[in-house]
């Protein structure tokens, strides 16, 4: 009986230890909030210059909003390119948008008393004029530089014969300088009041007789303070530019920024502004003509359209290249280089540029991607000139084309070239790629005989010696691991000789990097914190041997006695 509960007790130890041990793994687990919002009128976005002493006399229903699908759900929208959105699961609208919307522009048109009666509901009385308002867009734009975008249409429409009497459609955009969702919320308030502020003024100028004339007309008559509101907001929304995007990518997946230049051109093709692109990264621009301009010497240009709401994608008619070097293990060199490309009238080649290849000890760096033209191109070594036909390589470009030249190399060698071989391998290959692991082994077995002293009874010899030389390279951002070790062990055998171990060597280098910011930060993203540990040991014990037995006596540093032994044949070193 005592046995069974000493067991049972011995049973429930370590079920109350692990218990214990996932209790204190696991930390406290915070439960995700979700957040309502509410479009809540403002006062504060009133014009006072739209404020009506008298009414017009007419009634006024505004009728419930419609959403576009998209929008018309709880989460709020947030849209990552032109055609992709997100919802925001965890921000939601406390009501319905298509109530909210028209309950804040209700209040608004109540208070610049320019009907005798607005009201979302028609129980009491018959209106003279409904007004339907359509939300086409109401979202988050998330880019480098994120915005709010609205895009609303108001319609008032005559409640006797149904006939549109008057109709007011805008988009506009408005930069988001915090990126809290109150803010967010707090912009697409007010840009439904703006858009309300202009079809207020609107109505306005319509009951009074007034027409409303395009911008940039002189005005005969003086204009009264609404009109002056609304021309203003007119001229403000053809300045309020609709962007587009233009897109250049690279074939080849690369981490370095790569810029580009972009003119922006006029009808006569004449350069009147200029910005810079990076590869793989949208450019948001105004619609229009561009010029493209890329390549290493700037010699690759093309021109553009760039339409509104959409993305112009450039197509690749350049070529890239990269230059791997190695040596004969499949290492990389660090190794001076120049590439020149065939001239096409005459013989000969022209110099495109000089760079050098990257070596294993690189770390964090990648090879320079050239963005070339189409053509024959040379790569020369060491600095020699095309015309010295030394040390080169020829590949052909098409256009189109993303390739890597694989250079073999002796570094060592005393003949004057230092090319061993060199070409475009298949990708599937990976030479000279980096790779998690990667490890050498190189061994020597030496047999030596002699029997010139006596021909019955010959000398001999045994000799081996081996290399283990192994590489772990990782490289997870912001986190980047090089180890590399490297074991020399070797052993003689001899007629009339102890068995000897030598060498014995094992060095283990270790680097670690930390990138403490992104690929957003265009100047540090390469800058990293840098940690390196060394070891060299070996594995066998060494001995000192004696011709004949020695007494002796170990001091340690200090000079203290710390081993004493009598008739010994050897000493441990």
């Amino acid at each position: 009986m005592k046995g069974t509960i000493t067991l049972q007790r011995l049973m429930i130890l370590p079920i109350l230890a692990l218990t214990l041990l996932l209790a204190a793994c696991f930390g406290k687990v915070d439960r995700v909030v979700t957040n309502y919002y509410v479009l809540d009128y403002q006062s504060s976005t009133e014009r006072q210059e739209l404020k009506q002493d008298v009414s017009n006399g007419k009634s006024l229903q505004v009728m419930n909003s419609r959403i576009n699908r998209t929008y018309n759900r709880n989460q709020i929208v947030a849209k990552e390119n032109f055609y992709r959105v997100r919802f925001m699961s965890n921000d939601l609208w406390a009501n319905r948008l298509s109530d909210a919307i028209p309950n804040i522009i209700t209040q608004r048109l109540r208070t610049y008393n320019i009907f005798s009666n607005v009201s979302r509901d028609s129980g009491q009385f018959d209106p003279d004029y409904y007004l339907e308002t359509n939300v086409l867009n109401i979202e988050k734009l998330e880019d480098k530089d994120p915005r709010a975008y609205l895009r609303i249409e108001f319609v008032l429409r005559d409640s006797t014969s149904e006939n549109v009497v008057l109709t007011h459609r805008n988009e506009r955009y408005y930069p988001l300088t915090d990126d809290s969702v109150v803010y967010l919320i707090q912009v697409f308030n007010n840009l439904i009041m703006e858009e309300t502020n202009t079809f207020a003024a609107m109505c306005i100028m319509h009951f009074a007789g007034r027409l409303i004339k395009k911008p940039g007309i002189d005005f005969q008559d003086p204009l009264t303070a609404p009109e002056q509101y609304i021309y203003q907001q007119l001229e403000d929304q053809e300045a309020n530019q609709v962007y587009g995007e233009l897109f250049l990518s690279t074939k080849a997946p690369i981490t370095n920024e790569m810029l580009y230049r972009v003119e922006a051109l006029d009808e006569l093709n004449t350069k009147v502004s200029e910005h810079v692109g990076a590869f793989n990264t949208p450019l948001y621009l105004i619609p229009g003509k561009y010029r493209v301009i890329t390549g290493y010497n700037d010699d690759i240009r093309m021109i553009m359209n760039v339409f509104p709401q959409q993305r112009t994608v450039v197509e690749r008619n350049w070529c890239e290249l990269k230059v791997r070097v190695l040596d004969q293990t499949q290492s990389k060199v660090r190794q001076i280089y120049d590439i020149w490309i065939q001239n096409e009238d005459d013989y000969g080649y022209t110099k495109v540029g000089t760079d050098f290849s990257l070596s294993d000890d690189q770390h964090g760096i990648e090879e320079n991607l050239w963005i070339l033209p189409p053509g024959n191109y040379m790569i020369t070594l060491g600095g020699y000139s095309w015309s010295d036909l030394k040390d080169f390589t020829t590949v052909c470009l098409k256009k189109g084309d993303s390739h890597t030249l694989t250079v073999v190399v002796d570094p060592s060698s005393s003949s004057g070239n230092i090319m061993v071989g060199a070409g475009v391998l298949s990708d599937d290959l990976e030479v000279g790629t980096i790779k998690f692991h990667k490890g050498i082994i190189h061994a020597n077995v030496n047999l030596t005989s002699d029997n010139t002293i006596d021909k019955n009874d010959p000398s001999y010899s045994l000799s081996l010696f081996g290399t283990l030389d192994n590489t772990i390279d990782h490289d997870f951002r912001p986190f980047h691991l090089n180890m590399r070790s490297i074991y020399d062990v070797g052993a003689n055998f001899a007629k009339d000789a102890d068995f000897r171990i030598n060498p014995d060597s094992y060095s283990l280098k270790n680097v670690f990097l930390m990138y403490p910011f992104g690929k957003q930060r265009k100047l540090l993203n390469n800058f990293a914190f840098y940690i390196r540990g060394d070891l060299n040991t070996h594995f066998w014990d060494e001995y000192t041997q004696f011709p004949d037995k020695k007494n002796y006596i170990k001091y340690n540093t200090d000079g203290k006695e710390i081993e004493r032994l009598m008739d010994q044949e050897d000493i441990r070193a």
